[in-house]
């Protein structure tokens, strides 16, 4: 028996202290091609870091992402997980947890430098037109995802006096004051199944090489979210609040059972919008997108639209605060190749995630035809910042790893970003609160509005983070305008509370 029992032992032990021995000699791999993005360091210590624990957390991160032998056992993981899913003809789900962490959010201005160094601001003039399946930059994928900060070598400080205190004043709109939200019906409801409810798997459905999240609309999580735009209104009543709902591509990219019942993107907004107290305008976003459902508004491999999908959803906002959009030929257009966004991400470790590795999205970008200069801010304060164009440079962005193209539209996510157009002239200001569905679309607005302050809630009022008062900031900064940019899946309590957290009790 003992001879069994130091086999067993041997079997248990021999394959640890081999890995252990193989992991203080190999080299380090620095970046993972299989996930997209730069693995950790090792840790630098110090007996401080040790005894907050700090060390001991990155030293596990570090160990976690260089593991030996770590690609081949995410092979056999992904082998393992495709027993884990369930294929119907065409289509495949994947039950695979797709909860966001609403307080993350993916920049590309380094907050760590307290510098913040600037560089010259890219600005754009009229348009001449190029078509828009044309790279204006190839990738090399030569640099991975980052969060870092521009390389861009010609750089120079500054230090941003804050925004002086300007009176309240009433919104100068030729809007007209909504009595109650006329429900928006289907165009073509027999292309919906009506009785096909459905119960929030949180799985990602596949369809061909295009991957999407499941919907499912809660009511009382859409009366949350429009609660939430209420009390902006009731808390700034010289201010026009506007809500954007923003339907996502599984509401018209995949077989019509995903849009019935619960699952019904349309029918949420609907809900949604009817929970709005008077005065708040509502932006039908549903109806254009849908009326444009055959272009390419939506990404395949990430969860987020296009910049041309943003723009349908523009085009519905001007419709509703009386502005007149501009037509889609009259931007300077380009694509920057090779994005593989956050659905590859989320699918990684299953086979069927080769599939959007194999056919990578490209993102196109317009830029606004009015030149303007932004100001990114780490807080309300609104003093230092790092001075940048509203789209990144392309070939810039043609360098960085394939997840961080998105990134190209006003930077990422960052905490304030303050727009001043040099040419609009019509004393509006706009706030802007987004999460990152709003960065494709804010480019457009700085072709209607005097200043912008797009303002990111998950970087405000959590622990360690800075702190915000939105009325006290719409009040200081003199907004005339309110925008809330919610994709399908913020309009709910998880990112609404943050959001409510901004607003004083």
């Amino acid at each position: 028996m003992k001879k069994w029992f130091a086999a067993i032992i041997a079997t248990f032990l021999v394959p640890i202290f081999a890995l252990f021995f193989i992991s203080l000699v190999d080299v380090d791999a620095t970046e993972s091609l299989d996930e997209n993005r730069k693995l950790a360091d090792f840790p630098a210590f110090s007996f401080p870091a040790l005894a907050k624990g700090d060390f001991t957390a990155n030293f596990e991160t570090y160990y976690s992402d260089t593991f030996p032998f770590r690609e081949n056992l995410l092979g056999a993981s992904r082998t393992i997980n495709s027993f884990y899913s369930l294929s119907f003809g065409d289509e495949d789900t994947i039950l695979v947890d797709t909860n966001k962490d609403w307080e993350q959010g993916g920049s590309l201005i380094d907050f760590g430098d307290p510098s913040l160094s600037t560089t010259t601001s890219q600005t754009t003039s009229a348009a001449t037109t190029t078509e828009p399946t044309t790279p204006a930059a190839t990738t090399t994928d030569s640099a991975p995802a980052t969060s870092g900060s521009d390389t861009t070598t010609s750089e120079t400080t500054t230090a941003t006096t804050p925004v002086t205190t300007t009176e309240p004043t009433t919104p100068a709109t030729t809007t007209t004051l909504l009595t109650s939200w006329e429900e928006y019906t289907h165009p073509n409801p027999g292309e919906v199944t009506p009785s096909a409810e459905a119960s929030d798997t949180g799985a990602i459905l596949m369809v061909g090489n295009a991957a999407m999240e499941h919907y499912y609309g809660v009511d009382s999580s859409l009366e949350y979210y429009a609660n939430c735009l209420n009390r902006v209104q009731e808390l700034l009543p010289h201010v026009q609040v506007h809500a954007m709902f923003c339907p996502t591509s599984i509401e018209f990219n995949a077989p019509s059972k995903y849009q019935a019942g619960t699952r019904s993107q349309l029918r949420a907004m609907n809900y949604a919008y009817s929970q709005l107290d008077v005065g708040i305008i509502p932006v039908n976003t549903w109806a254009k997108l849908y009326e444009h459902r055959d272009e390419y508004i939506y990404f395949r491999t990430d969860h987020h639209w296009t910049q041309r999908g943003a723009y349908y959803a523009y085009t519905a906002f001007c419709e509703a605060a009386g502005f007149t959009p501009h037509a889609l030929e009259e931007y300077t257009t380009g694509t920057v190749e090779n994005f593989v966004g956050t659905m590859y991400v989320y699918t990684k470790n299953y086979p069927q995630s080769q599939r959007l590795l194999d056919n990578p999205d490209y993102v196109e970008y317009f830029m606004p035809i009015n030149p303007s200069t932004m100001t990114i801010y780490r807080d309300a304060t609104l003093t230092g910042g790092a001075t940048r164009s509203v789209i990144a440079d392309p070939e810039y962005m043609a360098g960085l790893g394939r997840s961080a193209k998105y990134m190209m539209f006003i930077w990422g996510d960052n905490p304030v970003s303050h727009i001043v157009s040099e040419t609009i002239d019509n004393d509006r200001v706009l706030i802007v609160t987004k999460e990152s569905y709003g960065n494709a679309l804010v480019p457009y607005l700085t072709d209607h509005f005097e200043e912008i302050y797009v303002i990111d809630p998950r970087n405000f009022n959590g622990d360690g983070e800075p702190t915000i008062d939105l009325v006290e900031f719409a009040n200081r900064v003199g907004a005339t305008d309110f925008l809330a940019i919610n994709y399908a899946f913020s309009a709910t309590p998880n990112f609404m509370k943050i959001f409510n957290q901004m607003l004083p009790e």
